[in-house]
């Protein structure tokens, strides 16, 4: 995308990276991992598929003027379809789900897609390495719920890690 690395953006990656490796609680001896791993797996994993669809969007909405409306819309269609076998395949458990949590699933139907629009709209007047750490706040919130809502170990070394990261996105916004 030719945009400028410039030393507030370094910093603030490695501190962004900092702060999720101390989330995950990753340590130097290799018997303490091996639980963490599958996650760390699937979360990296997960991070690369992100970074990928990302870039890709940025390159769509920024070179190729394409709306983030049908965008978006497409993206979830598309999504729909290739996911429509296994749906089939589980009618009942797909009929007791709605039944159960009928407008939590229409709250993240509407609120999904809604703040992905948001985050390819930002991409149209803002650089990719700016919007794409930003939009990862959400990792903020997540850790927030989970050291007081979910009452989950280690909520100073986690909040820590947060700073970490909500620093590194302030460094990459004054970049």
């Amino acid at each position: 995308m030719h945009e400028q690395l410039r030393i507030t953006a370094t910093i603030g990656l490695f501190l962004i990276i900092a702060g999720v490796l101390l989330i995950t609680g990753l340590s130097f001896k290799k018997e303490d991992n091996n639980q963490l791993m599958p996650g760390i797996t699937y979360g990296v994993l997960t991070g690369l598929f992100i970074a990928l669809y990302t870039f890709n969007d940025t390159i769509a909405v920024k070179s190729y003027a394409v709306s983030p409306l049908p965008l978006t819309l497409g993206t979830n269609f598309f999504g729909a379809i290739l996911l429509f076998p296994f749906i089939v395949s589980k009618k009942e458990e797909l009929k007791r789900e709605l039944k159960l949590h009928k407008w939590i699933i229409i709250a993240i139907a509407i609120l999904s897609p809604a703040a992905y629009i948001l985050v390819l709209e930002a991409l149209t007047y803002a650089p990719l390495t700016v919007v794409a750490p930003a939009r990862e706040t959400s990792i903020l919130l997540g850790v927030f719920m989970g050291s007081r809502v979910f009452n989950e170990e280690d909520g100073k070394r986690r909040l820590f890690a947060s700073v970490l990261i909500l620093g590194g996105i302030i460094a990459l916004s004054l970049s």
